[in-house]
Parts: structure tokens; sequence; C-alpha cells
């Protein structure tokens, strides 16, 4: 191989590396501005919580289904709300929620 030919092959080698990076930075450049325009619109539409007219029941025992059941009579007679939300630990069964004075059958 000729000096002249090496040298040709290291300079569009290094020409196709420069071009190739330039258009990956580039490629990148535009998805981050799209993500990160995504997440400020839907931070600015999710920035406002509501938070009030909740109820909070800490810890679970044998009269929270009677407190519960008493809360969503008062609810529909009163402010005819007809949707509930409840966030409970799921470690515990649908039987141990229900019967939490028995054992779990087997």
């Amino acid at each position: 191989m000729h000096t002249s030919d090496s040298t040709s092959v290291l300079l569009v080698g290094v020409t196709i590396s420069l071009v190739g990076f330039t258009f990956l930075l580039v490629i990148l450049g535009v998805a981050v501005d799209i993500v990160r325009d995504k997440l400020e619109y839907f931070q600015a539409l999710h920035e406002r919580v509501v938070e009030n007219d909740h109820t909070i029941i800490l810890g679970w025992n044998d009269k929270v289904l009677f407190l519960v059941e008493e809360m969503a009579m008062m609810m529909l007679s009163t402010y005819n709300v007809s949707r509930f939300s409840f966030f409970i630990s799921l470690s515990l069964s649908l039987h141990q929620l229900t019967h939490p004075h028995t054992t779990t059958p087997t």
C-alpha cells in the first residue's frame, strides 16, 4: 500500500466517524428535547393536587369495615358521592380484612 492510499483511507475514515458522531449528537439532542418538552407539559398539566375533602384511616382493625360502610352511606345520602378509593397493605388477604380475629382457611 502506498502512503497516499493510507492517508486517503485514514482521511475518509476520520470524516465518516466525525459525520456519524455529529449525526448521533443531533438525533440524541432532538430526542432529549422532545422528551423534555413532554415532561414539562405533563408537569404543568398535573401539578395541581386537590388535598381537601379526603378522609384518611390509619391502622386496620375489625371496626374499620363498619366505619367505612357508615361513611359511604353518609356520603351517598349527603353529598351523592358514589366513588371511593381504598389503599390497603398488599400483605393482607381478603379473608384477613373481613375476618381479622380468625385464622386463614387452608
